[in-house]
Order: C-alpha cells, then structure tokens, then sequence
C-alpha cells in the first residue's frame, strides 16, 4: 500500500500496482478472423435492397430488431424472395439458454465467434449463446 502524508492525519491509503510491461491475458487473435468473415459475407451478399424495399406501393424496410431476455440481441435483416439473415449478439458476461421458435425455426449457421458452429444447422427451440458471441444465421425460405 501507498500511504500519503496529509494534514488531516487520516490515513489515505490507496493500493498501488508496479508497472506492469505484459499483459496477463493472451491476446484473443482469432476474433479477427471472425470478424474478417463477417466482412466477406456482407461483401458477397446482394446489396439490391439496401435499406428498403418496395412491395404493394409502399416502401418497407427490410430490417429490424427484437428484443428478448437481457443483453442478448437479434437484428434481422430480410429479403424479397431471398432467405433471411439473423444476427444473434449475447453481450452478457454469461451463457444466455432461450427458446425464440416463436420468431424462427431454425437456421444454417453462417458466421460466429465460435468458429466451429460454422455450416451446422441449429434450431431455436432451446439455444444457449455462450458469453460475449455473436451469431449469424441464415434462415430458411
């Protein structure tokens, strides 16, 4: 402990760390591979329906967002005649286990921080989205 000479005579003792020149944790590399492949996929996604589209003399958006249990997020982004994309963020320091076959049925796992989900099939009747990961997920037609 570092003590501080006042003149008030309390005592303000505060904890002090050396300089600390490494990191006790390892660098976590591999998320840049993860996010490197959701670049690819956004970039060889069709882009023709940017931000809307236009169906029965309206413009529609074609995305949106749920909201579910705490700190877990879905984005959904749909489009005309094309499957459905879903991405599913827990920001939770914790495993978040949800049933969401209310909103879909299941999907092909496209791009996640766990790499090995990749290409599985998953179904949302009881899914468990680890902590910190996200999860994209092309849906049916």
């Amino acid at each position: 402990m570092m003590t501080f000479p006042n003149n008030d005579k309390v005592s303000n003792a505060a904890p002090a760390l050396p300089w600390i020149s490494e990191s006790a944790l390892e660098p976590r590399y591999h998320y840049l591979n993860v996010i490197k492949t959701f670049i690819e996929f956004r970039l060889n996604t069709p882009t023709i329906y940017s931000k809307e589209y236009y169906k029965d003399d309206s413009i529609l958006k074609n995305t949106g967002m749920r909201e579910t249990v705490d700190n877990l997020i879905l984005i959904e982004r749909w489009y005309p005649r094309r499957n459905t994309c879903v991405l599913v963020v827990n920001l939770s320091n914790k495993a978040i286990t949800t049933d969401l076959s209310m909103m879909f049925y299941g999907g092909t796992v496209v791009v996640s921080s766990n790499t090995s989900l990749v290409g599985q099939v998953l179904y949302f009747d009881e899914i468990t989205f680890q902590p910190y990961s996200a999860v994209m997920f092309k849906l049916e037609k």
